[in-house]
């Protein structure tokens, strides 16, 4: 007899005496099509059970949940007759992800069955490690046309490679060969080289009487000058080895993503991101707080392309040279708002005279990025850019710019453009 022919209530006491702390339950009912339609509610319900408990803890910050109404109790995820688990209808997920597997396995059922759910923010806890981190990664960007926000890294020591970006920078200095000269030896007579070796003998001696003239002194002839040795410099990127191997499981399908996090580009976890970021259809990609060398971006975006992108941030703590970021830009013609906030141009803002970004509308920075894109626009590139937004931490009275004192000068040349009718109703400044 099959243990499928067993009735219903005999199967649940056969699965009772498995501990639903550890994933056998799951296994048993992946066994097959029936076992699973019987013992995946009583799975799911003790899942959303436990995230109740945690989203009510006083003490344990494992597990937030942001309802769209702020009435909607955490108690929603309850045992309640006729209440379906996880069907509350909760907006924001915020998840400490640590070391208890538990944990993970509950709040992956949160985010794969809640219907409702637009946001989830993942926060890297010292307690957690890169397999559990990419397992949690791996099942929130399954969900569809979810937002992702991803923040915290792991202690000091992780896998021997923490604080560390992708690859390793040999700095190199090479100097250019210089072609051989031939030299031509000189036949110097006996007798003429016998005088000259008596006259240089008695030269002092002759100086002092006055036979020579002070400025008549005979020196050795000067050696023929040396050309300038001018050596270059070479930097050449060496990838890490990773330590462990990460990837994805199945294609995924997030629409947003936010990056806070130093812990994605370690180079354990840095293929897993990059697939992630070329395969996914990413409308909104935000980079912040992410402390790797300029030589590691140099790296980083050319292995970036994102086809879907419209929406590009780039914040605080991001070195990124601009010409790396205009080659970025320059290949993602769909941005339509491009927001350069708190970000410090690194290196001379040029930008091409080829038109580029033709989707641009809306573009948020400090005057260092805004002014040769208004330049840009004024010879005619640049014409569906309609909102400018100046980052300044000096308030400006909009109505009357020029009576302001300015303390920091290089906004100045922005404020002039105020004046103009054209820019004074499309430049606001935050």
């Amino acid at each position: 007899m099959s243990i499928t022919e067993l009735p219903i209530e005999l199967i649940l006491e056969i699965a009772s005496y498995l501990d639903f702390e550890d994933p056998a339950p799951t296994q048993f009912a992946l066994t097959c099509r029936h076992i699973y339609g019987i013992m995946m509610p009583q799975i799911l319900a003790d899942q959303a059970e436990h995230v109740r408990t945690l989203a009510e803890s006083t003490y344990n910050i494992t597990v937030r949940l942001s309802p769209y109404k702020e009435e909607v109790i955490a108690s929603s995820f309850g045992l309640g007759i006729g209440i379906e688990p996880f069907g509350g209808p909760y907006r924001k997920v915020e998840f400490c992800v640590g070391h208890n597997i538990k944990d993970i396995r509950c709040v992956r059922g949160l985010i794969t069955h809640a219907r409702q759910l637009e946001h989830v923010v993942l926060n890297f806890s010292r307690y957690s490690s890169l397999r559990k981190l990419a397992v949690t990664l791996d099942f929130c960007v399954q969900r569809p046309n979810l937002s992702l926000t991803v923040s915290g890294n792991l202690p000091d020591i992780c896998h021997g490679d923490y604080g560390r970006g992708p690859f390793d920078f040999k700095v190199e200095k090479i100097k250019p060969q210089i072609p051989l000269v031939e030299t031509q030896q000189v036949f110097v007579e006996p007798r003429k080289a016998k005088r000259g070796i008596l006259v240089r003998i008695m030269y002092p001696f002759l100086k002092f009487l006055g036979v020579f003239a002070p400025n008549s002194e005979i020196n050795d002839p000067m050696p023929s000058s040396s050309p300038t040795i001018s050596s270059e410099t070479t930097i050449s990127a060496i990838p890490r080895r990773s330590t462990v191997h990460l990837a994805l499981s199945h294609e995924p399908q997030l629409s947003s993503f936010s990056i806070e996090s130093n812990t994605l580009f370690l180079p354990s976890f840095y293929p897993l991101t990059r697939d992630l970021l070329n395969m996914a259809p990413i409308t909104t990609l935000s980079l912040a707080h992410i402390t790797l060398h300029l030589f590691d971006w140099a790296q980083i975006l050319p292995s970036i392309t994102m086809p879907a992108l419209t929406n590009l941030s780039i914040g605080v703590k991001l070195s990124i040279a601009f010409p790396d970021l205009l080659a970025f830009l320059e290949r993602h013609e769909s941005i339509r708002i491009l927001d350069l906030t708190d970000n410090e141009a690194i290196g001379p803002v040029k930008l091409p005279p080829k038109p580029i970004l033709l989707q641009l509308t809306s573009l948020t920075g400090n005057s260092e990025y805004l002014l040769p894109f208004i330049q840009s626009q004024r010879r005619g590139n640049f014409s569906l850019l309609r909102r400018l937004f100046l980052r300044t931490p000096k308030r400006t009275n909009l109505h009357d710019p020029l009576q302001s004192h300015y303390q920091y000068p290089g906004d100045r040349p922005i404020y002039d453009l105020m004046i103009h009718s054209q820019y004074k109703s499309r430049l606001s400044i935050i």
